[in-house]
């Protein structure tokens, strides 16, 4: 090439970068369409790869672009102009300075990873190529466990159908004793762990108690052998785990991607309470909730379960709430980075249940289900019952793409409750606390709800009618 073309091109990409850098970043919808959701399945998105780097992270300058544009978009779109107290210019130049020692997509995402986590938002974060895909399409890459901390012992609470776990004869109840060999033994689980990488797997973004604590370092300490990185490439494990009767067996898991669909429960118990669950607030599963609904109109009161609800959109919230007033109700306040507030207010347009309400929550009660429990609780006097939320109460209204198709989400509206609770690490403590023991999970039992009926019993109980134990009800 002569040397005037040389310049020639030189120039051309010292203009591109300098305006990748100089803007923010592109945004696209949260949710995939059908042919987008078609060709997500048919051809996923690599993993990054732990050898080199994707063509647009290739050079040190691409690279420095991106890290720049990733905290000028969270400058320029974070609800927060204070960004809770973080130094948004010291952890840019981490960022940088960690990027620039990288050599390979799976190091550079680490890197990016951990610093966006740092702003200890729950809902601000950094997603690889295929997260951001397996998001959109309502998917996921994993194993299908979901486990807990509980008396020292690491208890799997369910088992996701169709994944791995649930194929390999894992089931809820069980205990984890070992993965890869490794016994999970108090020295591990105990050990200190930085959350950066891993902070995404945990709903407990900031602990407030010893005991949390502990919770947090054992939940990492499983997940670093399991999967160190979301979106990652993964990697088969042996899992060591405990029957019930304490019979012994190992399964080989592996995590996959596969689709994760809303689920929904109702039933209506003996005393006549009915119990509706769900897992997402997904516009598309509206017509199904509203049938749940209508199936339990003349229940003598109602328990939402909301546990291990990590929420989802917002007009859900508002619509679910609408079944449970009898008039336009203000069920909270959203604020973007203008500070302009704007009220969430439910509009009944069909019979409303305005019968006694319990609600079930735990530390995996987020985002939009949170939401709802506050809103239950404050306009309509539910019986909050079970163990405190995550306490992570913002929302995104897209998400920004990185150039190799990965992705960044900035929390951009932040709410408050009815009574004006920010409720963004600010979690609801329930009126009836309930911290099932080891035996109680591994059985089964669900003594939440059944604590959440008899509460409800007693509310509907007549002024001065005697309780099974001879006292008088609570009203």
């Amino acid at each position: 090439m002569r040397p005037a073309l040389r310049q020639l091109a030189a120039f051309v990409v010292a203009l591109a970068l300098s305006l990748l850098a100089s803007c923010t970043l592109p945004m696209r919808d949260l949710r995939a369409n059908s042919a987008e959701k078609a060709a997500i399945a048919a051809n996923p998105a690599p993993l990054p790869s732990e050898r080199g780097f994707a063509v647009e992270n290739r050079t040190p300058r691409q690279r420095d672009a991106i890290v720049r544009n990733v905290w000028r978009t969270i400058r320029s779109r974070y609800y927060d102009p204070a960004f809770g107290g973080k130094d948004i210019d010291r952890l840019e130049a981490r960022t940088l300075d960690e990027a620039r020692a990288v050599d390979n997509d799976a190091a550079f995402y680490r890197v990016l990873k951990r610093n966006v986590r740092a702003l200890d938002d729950s809902h601000t974060l950094v997603l690889t190529p295929r997260e951001s895909e397996n998001n959109r399409a309502r998917r996921a890459t994993q194993i299908g466990i979901v486990y807990d901390f509980v008396e020292q012992r690491i208890v799997v609470e369910r088992v996701v159908p169709n994944f791995p776990a649930d194929r390999a004869g894992i089931r809820g109840g069980m205990l984890l004793d070992a993965i890869d060999g490794r016994p999970l033994d108090p020295g591990f689980l105990d050990r200190p762990r930085d959350a950066g990488d891993d902070a995404d797997s945990v709903d407990d973004p900031a602990p407030t108690t010893a005991a949390d604590a502990a919770r947090l370092r054992a939940l990492l300490a499983v997940r670093s052998l399991l999967v160190a990185n979301t979106g990652l490439p993964p990697v088969a494990h042996r899992l060591t785990l405990r029957r019930v009767d304490d019979s012994v067996f190992d399964a080989t898991v592996q995590a996959i991607d596969g689709d994760v669909p809303t689920r929904i429960v109702h039933r209506l118990l003996p005393s006549g309470i009915g119990v509706i669950g769900f897992n997402r607030f997904d516009v598309t599963s509206r017509d199904a909730l509203r049938a749940a609904l209508d199936d339990l109109a003349d229940a003598r009161a109602m328990i939402v379960d909301l546990r291990g609800n990590g929420g989802g959109e917002e007009s859900m919230f508002v619509w679910l709430l609408a079944r449970f007033v009898s008039q336009p109700t203000r069920v909270g306040e959203v604020r973007g980075r203008e500070g302009v507030p704007e009220e969430l207010v439910a509009r009944p347009g069909r019979p409303s249940f305005l019968r006694p309400l319990a609600v079930l929550v735990d530390r995996g009660t987020a985002s939009a289900a949170e939401l709802a429990a506050h809103a239950l609780v404050e306009r309509r006097g539910a019986i909050a019952v079970g163990g405190r939320t995550c306490g992570c109460v913002v929302a995104v209204r897209g998400e920004y793409v990185l150039p190799d198709n990965g992705a960044l989400h900035v929390s951009e509206r932040g709410y408050r409750s009815p009574d004006g609770r920010r409720m963004e690490h600010d979690p609801l403590v329930p009126a009836i606390a309930v911290t099932p023991t080891l035996s109680q999970r591994r059985h089964g039992d669900d003594v939440a709800l059944e604590a959440a009926e008899r509460a409800l019993i007693a509310r509907l109980a007549p002024p001065g009618a005697q309780t099974a134990s001879g006292e008088g009800a609570d009203r």
